[in-house]
């Protein structure tokens, strides 16, 4: 089987593919440390998450999980200015963008250390009421699946599978709100009348892009619902049900009617939230992680869902950054003995590895996963 072949079949739980999918989680900074670059000479000759994860995966011999395009971005009318402004502190980019519209202004401000991930040090939204109807304006009324999708996904080939990606409305409010998960959770208690606002405005329009999304030729392969700040870690039982699981019902629906499967990634404490989900038209749940980082046993959870969803995931990121390879082979085995049965399950890392990566630790579950991930 072709990698997209095998994740398709794990991913629509269809029976047992020829091998347990292997995805060790390598992403843009685990990547870039792979490189032995900094993270500026690693951009500045060119390489990009795709081309680097096809130079790896050909290399080691994991399948390819891949969202090509990434999340919706802002798509300003002529009636909105955008500049930007670029300076260097030390060690330190900086990427400032003006945003002017006839509602007002905001601003954000992100940061590029040579030697460590990118992130946002002043985020679009800072006083809810003023900036929220700028901020409107500025993502625009038509949300479009970026050109560089059709590219992406033809360099991809049969590697393995191609999505695109959405937020939980949690998670996309995360992403711009100045403050952090700390300041959304206020907002969520002391301004529930504009959140409803908000997070109406974000699902028409993420599901008009979704529609957008299922109308492409080739159809993305999955699409997944990122709520990384929807974690029992994070928040409650009660913003759960009330602000992710209706978006993730309704999403989910959207996409089986559509023919494409959808997967949901919820890193941390996700013990509470399967059950749930298993209730939805979901197909994957990912990254079902163990203690200390969140609270899944993978066997149990294979035995009360693994016959209506995909399990993606449960081998401990901290593990692969820090242990032994020994130990490494002990969880990768346990993974599979666990949850590989009867196909629907993809071994992958518990959220990604990040920087610090252990090559000989990636090798190793890929090859433990080769050796002993046949059917």
């Amino acid at each position: 089987m072709t990698g997209k072949e095998r994740i398709k079949k794990a991913f629509a739980n269809t029976g047992e593919p020829d091998r347990v999918p292997v995805e060790p989680g390598l992403d843009f900074d685990t990547l870039a440390d792979l490189s032995g670059l900094d993270y500026w000479k690693y951009q500045g000759q060119g390489h990009t998450e795709l081309s680097s994860l096809i130079a790896w995966g050909d290399r080691l011999g994991f399948d390819l999980y891949y969202f090509a395009a990434g999340i919706p971005e802002p798509n300003p009318p002529e009636s909105v200015h955008v500049t930007t402004r670029k300076w260097q502190e030390e060690e330190v980019r900086i990427v400032e963008t003006n945003v002017r519209t006839p509602s007002g202004h905001i601003q954000q401000r992100r940061r590029y250390p040579r030697h460590n991930p990118e992130y946002s040090h002043e985020k679009f939204i800072k006083d809810l009421h003023t900036d929220w109807p700028v901020f409107k304006d500025y993502f625009g009324e038509e949300w479009l699946p970026h050109p560089r999708y059709f590219e992406e996904y033809a360099r991809a080939g049969d590697r393995g599978v191609v999505g695109v990606v959405v937020h939980s409305p949690i998670d996309w409010w995360q992403e711009y709100r100045h403050g952090d998960v700390e300041q959304v959770i206020f907002d969520l208690y002391d301004e529930k009348a504009l959140m409803e606002e908000v997070f109406e405005y974000y699902q028409a329009h993420s599901f008009a892009y979704l529609e957008a999304a299922a109308k492409l030729d080739p159809k993305p392969d999955f699409v997944m619902i990122h709520g990384s700040t929807c974690s029992a870690s994070v928040i409650s039982p009660n913003f759960f049900k009330t602000y992710a699981l209706p978006y993730i019902q309704q999403a989910t629906a959207l996409l089986k009617n559509a023919g494409i499967l959808s997967l949901f990634h919820v890193c941390g404490r996700s013990n509470e939230w399967l059950s749930m989900l298993a209730q939805t038209d979901l197909n994957v749940i990912d990254a079902l992680e163990h203690p200390p980082a969140g609270n899944v046993d993978l066997a149990r959870a294979k035995k009360l869902y693994g016959d209506r969803v995909c399990l993606k995931g449960n081998v401990s990121a901290i593990t692969m950054t820090y242990g032994t390879p020994r130990e490494v082979r002990q969880e990768v085995i346990s993974c599979l003995d666990a949850a590989a049965a009867g196909g629907g399950y993809v071994l992958a890392v518990g959220d990604s590895i990040g920087p610090k990566a252990n090559l000989k630790n990636i090798e190793e579950m890929v090859n433990t996963a080769l050796k002993y991930g046949c059917y």
